[in-house]
């Protein structure tokens, strides 16, 4: 009987360890699904990525790549400011303006250098603008958080 019971309770313990595993699971991937972020909607744009790399010395490679879709628009224009976070606001410490070859009307891809300095937090700011027919269509700002650089 000892035996019977030993078996019955190892029994159990793997039931309940598998239940266990099947709930983990399952929570798992409702927390996964829950998690995803919906894809910003925008009309003539596809996707607007801005980043940064810093070096050691401070020096910042801002990276750049828009793209819009090109049956909708004529030219972009991107607008790439580097923020610095001073005093409870961003102040804008560099910035270029880049506009889409006719070639390639939907399409800017840059990649510049800013020496920044120790000590505050920093992130990239793109404006982007579409056209068509010599006027805007669409017009956005994305920031992207370098975070803190020390």
């Amino acid at each position: 009987i000892a035996l019977q019971e030993e078996i019955i309770m190892k029994r159990r313990k793997k039931v309940a360890l598998l239940v266990a595993f099947l709930v983990a699971v399952c929570a798992l991937s409702f927390t996964a699904f829950g998690g995803v972020k919906k894809l910003p909607r925008w009309s003539y744009f596809m996707s607007i990525m801005g980043d940064m790399e810093v070096q050691d010395n401070g020096k910042a490679s801002v990276i750049v790549d828009v793209l819009a879709n090109e049956d909708k628009v004529d030219k972009v224009q991107v607008v790439c400011r580097v923020q610095q976070l001073k005093d409870g606001s961003w102040k804008t410490l560099k910035s270029w303006t880049e506009t889409s070859d006719e070639g390639a009307p939907g399409s800017v891809a840059f990649e510049k250098t800013y020496y920044i300095e120790k000590g505050y937090s920093y992130r990239v700011q793109l404006v982007t603008k579409a056209y068509k027919d010599g006027s805007v269509k669409e017009n956005l700002t994305n920031n992207f958080d370098y975070g803190y650089f020390h």
